[in-house]
C-alpha cells in the first residue's frame, strides 16, 4: 500500500513531453502510433522521434543563438534491459520510416572503419547512424585499427 502511494507521487511529479506539445505535433503523433505497435518505454518514442526529425530536416532547420548556426544534430542513446525494454523495436520503427520515405539508404553502416565512415559521411553528410549494441561498438572503437574514431565522432 505504502509503495503504491509513493509510486503515485512519483508519477504525478513526472512532466510528460506529450503534455507540453500540441496533440497534432509530430512527436505526439509518433508516440501514439508507436505505442500501439510496441510496449517500448515512452521515452524511447520521444528519443526516436527527435532522431527522425533531425535526420529528415537535413540541416534545413537551425537555431541562430550566436553568429554560428546550430543545426539539429541529435545523438540519442536508448538505455534499458535487454529484451524487456524494446530498444531495438523502437529503433526499427525509425529504420522502417527512413527506408519508406527515402530513395536511398539514410543510415551509415553500423560496422565501418574510421576511413570508411569518413568516406560515407563525405558522400552522404545528412545520414544517420544507428548502433544496436553500443557496448560492442565501444569495444571495437578501442581496437588499434580504429584509432581516431572517437575523436571523429565527437567532431561530427
Amino acid at each position: 500500500m505504502e509503495e503504491d502511494e509513493s509510486q503515485k507521487k512519483i508519477e504525478k511529479q513526472k512532466l510528460s513531453f506529450r503534455k507540453l506539445l500540441d496533440t497534432s505535433h509530430f512527436l505526439n503523433r509518433w508516440h501514439e502510433i508507436n505505442k500501439k505497435l510496441t510496449d517500448a518505454y515512452p521515452e524511447y518514442h520521444l528519443g526516436t522521434g527527435l532522431y527522425l526529425l533531425s535526420l529528415t530536416t537535413q540541416r534545413k532547420l537551425s537555431i541562430a543563438i550566436s553568429p554560428k548556426k546550430i543545426y539539429t544534430n541529435v545523438w540519442i542513446q536508448l538505455l534499458g534491459l535487454s529484451s524487456v525494454s524494446r530498444k531495438t523495436t523502437a529503433m526499427d520503427a525509425v529504420r522502417t520510416v527512413l527506408t519508406d520515405i527515402s530513395k536511398s539508404d539514410k543510415l551509415h553502416p553500423e560496422e565501418a572503419s574510421r576511413e570508411k565512415l569518413i568516406h560515407e559521411c563525405s558522400q552522404n553528410p545528412q545520414n544517420g547512424l544507428i548502433i544496436d549494441e553500443f557496448g560492442d561498438f565501444l569495444a571495437v572503437m578501442s581496437k588499434n585499427y580504429q584509432l581516431g574514431m572517437s575523436g571523429f565522432l565527437c567532431k561530427m
